[in-house]
């Protein structure tokens, strides 16, 4: 069959017009395809060289922390800056300044690679994270019932907590401002409080030795030599009568009763128990005074002894306890108006490596309290976290088991 010439022409022509119209759409696509490639890779080569530069300024602030580390273990002041090259290309600088009339630390890193920069501005302190809460125990924490007692911040326990007494009531003098975060939260009870499931936080471990080695005052006694009595004083326990400290670092090899208030700023450490009584008079201190009390073994406070109202709130929270143990119900006490002022103060850290012991009371704590068992009993306090402690005590002359830094802020630019 033979077509006409212009047929076939005509059906050449549709055909290079549909080829060119596939070739112009192939090409549309091979170019919108190149484009967003060329843009996934300058993507990635940007986001691989900011993820560089950051890596370097993280690198910083880590030589940074080793400095402040080594700082702690020597004496010697860090220098105020620092360099180094990782590998071509990927360089930090840092700088390293302590905050004035603090114990904090301004860490301000950069990280550079090629055209690229991170930075980092950090601050750090000397604390361990246990210092992060009102109360830390490594082991369980008990609470009383009756007496007032105030907690303003989070309480963590590494074992269980437990509030009412001998029994699980709790009356309304108990307030928790804060959350409560336990790792055996099962066997826990706070009333009217829910109780988190937390870590298991290491327990800090004070390096004794140290603290003997860099203590400005050793077995420091205000009983004055009278015959043996000093002698046989000292073979039970060490005195010291209104201790005061002047920035420096007070330690003891063994027992000791402190007569209070605690006053100024120092660390006050007793290898061995410590027996806090303090009555008679109220104490509160300035801002800028800060002490660390520590305790190798238990921690006891005797405390407003001549404080009457707190001396009946006591008697009667435990004879309300043994009425709700023998007869399985709580007593309703009469309210009595007595007063509770927490006039007796601690500015810092307070620690024991064995239990914390309140008969009547104990003082109210602007800080942290760290232990390994907490019994509250029928006592009446304040407890207040300071999330500043750190500025608030000569940290260098808390020498804790490797050191312990934290960061408590970070920023990325």
């Amino acid at each position: 069959m033979i077509y006409p010439i212009q047929d076939l022409l005509d059906d050449r022509g549709s055909a290079l017009l549909l080829t060119i119209l596939a070739v112009g759409m192939l090409s549309v696509l091979a170019l919108g395809l190149a484009s967003i490639t060329m843009a996934d890779n300058t993507a990635t080569v940007q986001s691989l060289g900011e993820a560089k530069a950051r890596y370097a300024a993280e690198a910083g602030v880590n030589r940074a922390l080793y400095e402040i580390r080594n700082y702690l273990e020597t004496g010697i002041s860090p220098a105020s800056s620092y360099q180094d090259s990782l590998e071509p290309d990927l360089n930090y600088n840092v700088s390293l300044d302590r905050i004035p009339n603090t114990d904090l630390f301004q860490i301000n890193a950069k990280g550079t690679y090629k055209n690229f920069s991170g930075e980092i501005k950090a601050k750090a302190d000397t604390l361990p994270k246990a210092a992060d809460y009102a109360i830390f125990t490594d082991q369980d924490l008990n609470l009383g019932t009756v007496a007032e007692f105030t907690i303003r911040g989070d309480i963590h326990s590494n074992g269980k907590i437990h509030t009412g007494g001998l029994t699980d009531i709790l009356l309304d003098n108990f307030k928790l401002e804060g959350e409560a975060y336990t790792v055996d939260d099962q066997n826990s009870c706070v009333p009217k409080h829910v109780i988190q499931k937390g870590e298991n936080i290491p327990f800090p471990e004070l390096d004794w030795d140290k603290i003997k080695q860099k203590a400005t005052l050793k077995n420091p006694s205000s009983i004055p030599d009278i015959l043996f009595l000093d002698d046989l004083l000292k073979s039970i326990l060490n005195v010291w009568i209104f201790p005061r400290l002047h920035g420096e670092s007070a330690y003891f090899e063994g027992n000791v009763l402190l007569i209070g208030p605690f006053t100024g700023k120092g660390v006050l450490a007793v290898k061995g128990t410590a027996i806090a009584l303090l009555s008679g008079a109220s104490y509160t201190p300035t801002p800028n005074e800060g002490i660390m009390l520590a305790a190798k073994d238990d921690l006891i406070f005797l405390l407003s002894i001549a404080d009457l109202g707190n001396v009946l709130k006591t008697v009667l929270g435990l004879v309300g306890d043994l009425l709700d143990f023998l007869l399985g119900w709580l007593t309703e006490l009469p309210e009595l108006g007595l007063p509770w002022q927490p006039n007796y103060y601690l500015n810092g850290l307070v620690y024991s490596g064995g239990n914390i012991v309140g008969l009547a009371n104990i003082p109210t704590v602007k800080g942290a309290v760290v232990t390994r068992n907490f019994s509250g009993l029928e006592l009446s306090s304040l407890i207040v976290h300071d999330p500043e402690l750190a500025s608030k005590l000569p940290a260098r002359k808390i020498f804790f088991k490797d050191n312990p830094v934290r960061i408590v802020s970070w920023e990325e630019n």
